[in-house]
């Protein structure tokens, strides 16, 4: 009946290109009777338990593989699996670089915000043991039966304490947050992008799964519920957190490489269809360490190393040690450029330093895939993953497919390189005026 009744719906809203189903009832029934009418169907999945009717899946489970999914999705289905695809709000990932660099500064813990939605008191008596000049944020939801307690406990505190509800922007909160106590789930992934060093409190059932990978990433600090109720047990955690900088640097590390945030905007680049030449559909997926062989393949080829900086062919241990330093830099966006799910293509964007405001982008095509328009594809994507992003190319004299490439993408020359700026900031509007 409920397929039915969304199919009326549907029918009166036109030409439909996808449809996006986000349920965990729903299932291959379902989506053949509304298939009528759209044109493709894309489903966010958690449980690996039915089957579906669908051209694109995502689930964020780092633990799936694509096997998975080998019976209960059509052959055609592209499967997006793992962290880097995780729908997480887009001001989380403009605040991400400002809050990494507060966590290189490696000073003392002046603020700790605490999330947890099973929370205890006992949480503040231990704060209130341990020696430090800081303040607390707490942050709870409006209708929380634990206001009125909570409103009248924090003024029995040695340490300034601010009771938050309604707030919209969590991210400035864990930016400016030098460590965090929180639920699992969404809440935890939102702190990673921010690389928030943590202690994660588990509730459900449920969330074990998160804390599993968030403690073997190194990524977090892991607590269950009923170690609330033990203080010493709490002390001993928070002081370890709040004491050692050391630690607290590598939990920022570990959970701001364990996720970037950009995972909405990967989502939108699946469903823009973009085709090279010859009519494949072009794309961008995270690079993983299996990529490595066929990257050194590619880098190694006379064509790339003539418009390469360094025209010396990487040694295989320089290339594998290389690539392990780039997976785990969080300054560096690494994708892999795809053609119908084949790779084709390396795109990357690095930081040289935590504190430039520009990406630099390095992007290499297959030789046997050169003029087909992929290149340009690949750095329309790029653009949408990060459309806030400035972003600046060095090309050699000689390379005249690059100079083409990025002079019909939007970008400036200045002199010495290319520079693609934000619709709207300053340094664009210059530009479309200087251009014109």
């Amino acid at each position: 009946q409920d397929a039915k009744e969304t199919l009326e719906i549907l029918d009166t809203l036109g030409d439909i290109d996808w449809l996006v189903v986000d349920h965990y009832g729903l299932n291959i029934e379902w989506e053949n009777t509304v298939l009528a009418a759209t044109k493709r169907i894309f489903v966010f999945d958690d449980f690996v338990n039915r089957r579906h009717n669908c051209d694109l899946l995502c689930n964020q489970s780092p633990l799936q593989v694509k096997t998975d999914y080998e019976s209960l999705v059509p052959d055609s289905c592209d499967i997006l699996l793992g962290l880097s695809y995780a729908p997480i709000r887009g001001q989380f990932p403009r605040l991400r670089n400002y809050a990494l660099q507060c966590r290189r500064n490696g000073k003392q813990v002046e603020t700790i915000l605490i999330t947890a939605k099973q929370f205890s008191t006992n949480l503040l008596d231990a704060l209130a043991r341990i020696p430090g000049s800081f303040a607390v944020d707490i942050v709870i939801l409006p209708a929380s039966p634990l206001r009125i307690q909570l409103e009248k406990a924090i003024r029995d505190y040695p340490f300034p304490i601010k009771l938050r509800t309604n707030t919209n922007d969590m991210a400035s909160l864990m930016a400016q947050a030098d460590i965090a106590i929180g639920s699992a789930g969404t809440s935890a992934l939102e702190r990673c992008v921010m690389g928030l060093p943590s202690i994660v409190v588990l509730g459900a059932n449920n969330e074990s799964e998160i804390g599993d990978i968030l403690e073997k990433a190194g990524a977090s600090l892991v607590l269950h519920l009923e170690d609330l109720e033990n203080l010493e047990h709490l002390i001993g955690n928070l002081n370890k957190l709040i004491s050692n900088q050391e630690l607290r640097l590598q939990l920022a590390q570990h959970s701001a490489s364990l996720i970037d945030g950009y995972g909405c905007s990967r989502l939108f680049a699946e469903i823009m269809d973009l085709r090279s030449s010859d009519g494949h559909r072009v794309g961008l997926r995270p690079v993983e360490m299996d990529d490595a062989e066929t990257i050194l393949k590619w880098q190694s080829h006379p064509v790339t190393r003539r418009f390469s900086r360094n025209p010396a062919i990487p040694t295989h241990s320089e290339h594998m040690n290389w690539m392990k330093g780039k997976l785990s830099d969080p300054n560096c966006v690494f994708s892999i450029i795809v053609e119908d799910a084949k790779p084709v293509g390396v795109f990357r964007l690095d930081k040289h330093e935590p504190t430039d405001s520009m990406y630099e982008i390095s992007i290499l095509v297959a030789p046997d895939r050169h003029r087909q328009g992929i290149a340009k594809h690949a750095v329309q994507l790029m653009n949408s993953l990060l459309p806030d992003t400035p972003k600046a190319a060095t090309v050699l004299p000689d390379n005249k497919a690059s100079h083409s490439l990025f002079n019909s993408s939007g970008f400036q020359w200045t002199g010495n390189k290319y520079e693609w700026w934000p619709v709207g900031s300053k340094e664009h509007n210059f530009g479309e005026s200087h251009n014109h």
